[in-house]
Order: structure tokens, then C-alpha cells, then sequence
């Protein structure tokens, strides 16, 4: 079961090899991904972006994943997350329990292993490990 919950947040979007930012707004939210209000165009589908979660527009919490744009439609883009490290994860799990109708779902997947990668961003891109 993927626990999916609807959301508010604003988001910046630093967009692939060109490192282009976007503002947007993720309109729900789980452990493996979100669906962003965006305006993204379809080409930007495979595109990596860094997404950095704010807390009511300041950068206070903020949580950095790395990710893919897995669809693109006319105002929204579905994005897979891919990495991200402890901390932000922990963030990342809070902000969907405490939403989520299901209050043993999210438990669930982190048990089954439904989550991205963690990485810790203080050491080369060679230790990325799988929970």
C-alpha cells in the first residue's frame, strides 16, 4: 500500500543539467514521490530535479530529494524520488504519517523497503546505499 496524502507545500524545483529553478506547489505527496503543480512541458519527462520542500515558503525545513519527472500534463508533473539522506527522510516520513488516513501504512513501507535510496550528501556519490 502506498500511502498518497494530499498537500499544500510550496516547492523549488531545480531542474536537470541546465540547473533552470521553478517554484511550484506539490499537490500530494508519499515516500516514493509527489504530483507537483508545475506547467512542466512533456520533453522534461526523464529529467532529474533536485526538489526542496519548504515549510510555508521559508527555508527553515526544508527537505532536498533527488528525483525523476516521471509524467508531465498540462499544469502537473508526477516526480519519482530517487535519493535523499536520513534527515530529510525522517522529515519526509513525518509530513506523510501525520496526514495519512492509515496510521500503520507508512510503517508498512518503510518496513517493506518502499522508499528511495539514502544518501548521504556529505560523502561522494559512490556510498549511496539502499535502506
Amino acid at each position: 500500500m502506498n500511502c498518497r496524502v494530499a498537500t499544500n507545500l510550496p516547492v523549488q524545483m531545480i531542474l536537470g543539467s541546465d540547473r533552470r529553478t521553478k517554484l511550484a506547489e506539490v499537490r500530494n505527496l508519499s515516500l516514493r514521490g509527489a504530483l507537483v503543480n508545475c506547467g512542466l512541458r512533456r520533453e522534461r519527462v526523464g529529467s532529474t530535479v533536485l526538489l526542496v520542500l519548504l515549510d510555508g515558503g521559508r527555508q527553515l525545513n526544508v527537505i532536498t530529494i533527488q528525483a525523476e519527472v516521471a509524467n508531465a500534463a498540462e499544469h502537473e508533473c508526477g516526480v519519482r524520488f530517487q535519493s535523499m539522506d536520513r534527515n530529510d527522510f525522517a522529515l519526509l516520513q513525518n509530513i506523510v504519517a501525520r496526514h495519512c488516513d492509515e496510521p500503520t501504512a507508512v510503517r508498512r513501507e518503510i518496513h517493506d523497503g518502499y522508499i528511495p535510496h539514502m544518501h548521504d550528501w556529505s560523502v561522494p556519490d559512490t556510498t549511496i546505499a539502499r535502506r
